[in-house]
């Protein structure tokens, strides 16, 4: 194998640690889309997927779609602020919209697909639910965030819409990656020091106790239903955790989010991909009322990936890690 020289090693260490994990879209990409309207790609059903099901579960199935673009229309209404036209598209409208004229629309659509950690020797692939947005004239997207499901409530979209608002906005004021108003180290610090962390106690891979011990600093144990509800109502006293792909790692990495802003203030790995938050990709039916529909079963629930993490010793660590939050970004 060959040798890596120490002085190179710290050179690759600062190349890794100095980019965010998120991009700023070049102005030119983006100074012109708040005067586009808006086009949110909605989720079509998967046709081979749904030969496989019975009549039941195709059902089943349908209202889980439904339930997802409700979810996906709802949030884009309460959450999104840089365009004033918005339209709620099927995949196969968005082509035919388009061919009318696509230098007027800005699309967001949302699909499975690959990343990749490379090495000298070594290319590695991660699947990951990509959120994007491009121009409807253009191939590419000018910016994405990867997340490792599609399992997502209102309280991951508000986070997920604000990250594009954020560096959309940034792009189209022309800061640059180390701007302060995008992340501040020192800021970040004084914010984990501050706020109360908040985690579910099925997360816990360690006792309650073990946990408050170790954090060192404010920490509420409670449910899923608690966390969302903070997150929902910007909780400006509360801290919260959740799971998305780093750019500039090329892994799956926790992040540790401020309620009231939903801005980052730390992100952080314990190690390898946190394979214990993916979720499979299949739907998830839920407990609930009756559809509605006729059939005997039970009303779709979408709960959040965030119901699948893990964390251990380590992890209560690393969350208040000044190492972490400075060389992380």
């Amino acid at each position: 194998m060959k040798k890596i020289s120490l002085v190179a090693m710290i050179i690759m260490v600062f190349a890794i640690c100095s980019n965010a994990q998120f991009h700023v879209p070049s102005t030119k990409d983006v100074v012109d889309i708040k005067n586009k309207t808006l086009i949110v790609q909605l989720i079509d059903g998967d046709a081979k997927f749904e030969k496989k099901l019975s009549k039941v579960e195709l059902a089943q199935y349908h209202d889980y779609i439904n339930t997802r673009n409700n979810i996906i229309k709802s949030c884009f209404e309460e959450y999104w602020t840089l365009n004033e036209k918005l339209e709620f598209l099927s995949p196969k409208e968005v082509e035919s919209k388009i061919r009318q004229g696509s230098d007027r629309y800005v699309i967001y659509y949302e699909e499975w697909g690959v990343n990749e950690m490379r090495s000298a020797n070594v290319i590695r692939k991660f699947e990951g639910y990509k959120l994007q947005m491009k121009k409807a004239d253009k191939k590419k997207p000018f910016f994405e965030i990867t997340m490792p499901s599609e399992i997502l409530n209102e309280a991951d979209y508000k986070f997920i819409l604000h990250q594009f608002e954020k560096f959309i906005m940034a792009g189209i004021e022309g800061k640059k990656r180390k701007d302060k108003s995008l992340y501040d180290k020192e800021k970040s610090l004084k914010i984990i020091e501050d706020k109360t962390l908040v985690v579910e106690k099925d997360w816990l891979e360690i006792s309650e106790a073990e946990a408050q011990e170790i954090y060192g600093k404010e920490l509420i144990i409670t449910d899923n239903q608690e966390i969302d509800r903070i997150i929902l109502d910007g909780d400006e006293e509360k801290l919260y955790l959740t799971n998305l792909w780093s750019y500039s790692k090329n892994t799956f990495m926790i992040a540790v989010v401020e309620a009231s802003t939903q801005d980052i203030v730390n992100l952080y790995s314990v190690g390898g991909v946190q394979f214990d938050v993916l979720v499979p990709t299949d739907f998830i039916i839920g407990i609930g009322e009756s559809s509605g529909t006729g059939l005997e079963r039970s009303a779709v629930s979408l709960i959040s990936f965030r119901t699948k993490f893990g964390l251990g010793k380590k992890d209560f660590k690393y969350i208040t890690s000044k190492t972490a939050v400075k060389m992380n970004y």
